[in-house]
């Protein structure tokens, strides 16, 4: 199918859609994706927002009157017809991806050697010859012999969900030059879109917030997938360096003349020492806590400095010498300093009694020992009244000291209720017949 085969309906009435006849499908030029008919209110509220809500009440009126075309996701599962031969780029949808991977035997489409991997074992009973593990020397894999074809480029209608299929396009052709390079909207945020508002499950075989989530732990910084622009990624990625190196070298800052205070993050953390209104000190266990928390994030600095997860290519190797005088051994020793003052400080809460030793009181608070006396009895008598709930108000005639128990019976489902001398075995069906005939919470209602 040619580019002038694909019958597609511009129309200023419906900007920013464009009708696929030929799919059945409208097209947003600026998002670069589709969208059923029922979403395009949700589209345009969440998406363009600089359209006047009156200009999008009367798009999504316009939209209702066209004829033949999909509304729904059902729709979509039933009668969106993929391009099954190669075609043209669509030129409203977003540019081709030409990483595709293409299985030989059926022809589906994904990104991802591990998809492809397991689609061919599941669908196809393809084995993996090399098994796990990396490659054995001078054992390469020559790419006919793998069941799909690789560097397919491809497209899809919507970037997750129902209807987010890759389809083959031809790689040669070159879309026009006014189609943006870059899709105007991430599909993670898309995805994101889609949960909050509950339209649908995610399409996890062909989502490309999944494979932005599988990339993250083999790319570096692969955690931004928001940043979309190299230049303002590579300015990202730099401040992020740069912003690690400056809490590198506060943590291995060194002391003057032996002073732990002339360093920033000690002094920093007295500072921490002050009330809110900065009217007294903290107490030595109201500190501590500030000062767990500074040494703990100066441990995850070091240890990334001992152990770099990546490579830092605009700072490149942090090689600040750490001494035996820093901050995190001053904070540390100051912190066991801490701990055992406040063995020493009095209690957080401090009770007062009254004369005659019948009332405690902890400020407003007071309770006699008339009301404690009884607090027993209320919890008993309460218990009591759960219990009666749980049996229905049943209550068994049984003695407690005469019960008897096999304990070197082994069998599956014993235990003393079925034992014959307690005469239990039947009790169950006392409470099943109470629990159905209950008038609260009753088992049984209208017969059923």
């Amino acid at each position: 199918m040619t580019a002038s085969n694909l019958q597609s309906e511009p129309c200023s009435a419906i900007y920013p859609y464009v009708l696929l006849s030929t799919y059945r499908l409208l097209v947003c030029q600026v998002c670069g994706f589709a969208s059923v008919a029922d979403e395009v209110a949700t589209h345009l509220r969440t998406r363009h927002r600089d359209i006047q809500p009156e200009r999008r009440q009367e798009l999504v009126e316009k939209i209702k009157q066209i004829p033949n075309i999909l509304h729904s996701r059902d729709d979509l599962r039933h009668y969106l017809r993929y391009p099954t031969n190669t075609i043209e780029p669509i030129p409203y949808l977003a540019p081709p991806k030409p990483d595709g991977l293409k299985c030989r035997a059926c022809g589906h489409i994904v990104r991802r050697v591990q998809k492809i991997q397991n689609h061919c074992a599941e669908k196809h009973q393809w084995i993996n010859p090399r098994g796990r593990g990396r490659p054995a020397p001078n054992c390469p894999v020559s790419a006919y012999e793998l069941p799909w074809e690789e560097h397919v480029a491809c497209q899809r209608f919507f970037p997750s969900r129902a209807g987010s299929i890759w389809f083959q396009v031809n790689a040669q052709t070159q879309l026009p030059t006014d189609v943006r390079e870059e899709e105007a909207y991430s599909d993670d945020e898309d995805e994101d879109t889609d949960s909050v508002f509950g339209y649908d499950e995610v399409d996890c075989e062909n989502s490309e917030f999944a494979d932005n989530q599988a990339e993250a732990n083999g790319r570096p910084h692969a955690n931004y997938p928001m940043m979309r622009d190299e230049p303002n990624m590579a300015m990202f990625i730099e401040f992020l360096e740069l912003l690690y190196q400056l809490c590198l070298t506060i943590s291995t800052e060194h002391f003057s003349e032996g002073r732990p205070s002339s360093t920033l993050l000690v002094f920093f953390s007295g500072i921490l020492g002050f009330s809110k209104d900065c009217s007294q000190f903290l107490l030595a266990r109201q500190f501590c806590p500030y000062l767990s928390g500074l040494i703990y994030i100066q441990r995850l600095i070091l240890l990334e400095r001992a152990l770099p997860l990546r490579e830092y290519r605009a700072i490149g190797d942090p090689t600040t010498p750490i001494c035996t005088e820093h901050p995190l051994t001053e904070m540390t020793s100051l912190r066991d300093f801490g701990r055992n003052i406040a063995r020493t400080e009095p209690p957080s809460l401090l009770f007062s009694w009254s004369d005659d030793r019948e009332t405690i009181r902890y400020g407003d608070f007071q309770l006699s020992m008339d009301k404690f006396r009884q607090i027993p009895d209320y919890f008993s008598s309460l218990a009591e009244e759960i219990c009666e709930k749980l049996m229905f108000d049943i209550k068994p005639d049984i003695d407690l000291v005469m019960m008897k128990d096999d304990m070197v019976n082994m069998s599956s489902g014993y235990s003393f209720v079925k034992h014959p001398a307690d005469g239990l075995d039947k009790a169950y069906l006392d409470l099943l017949y109470s629990a159905y005939a209950s008038r609260e919470n009753k088992l049984s209602k209208d017969g059923r």
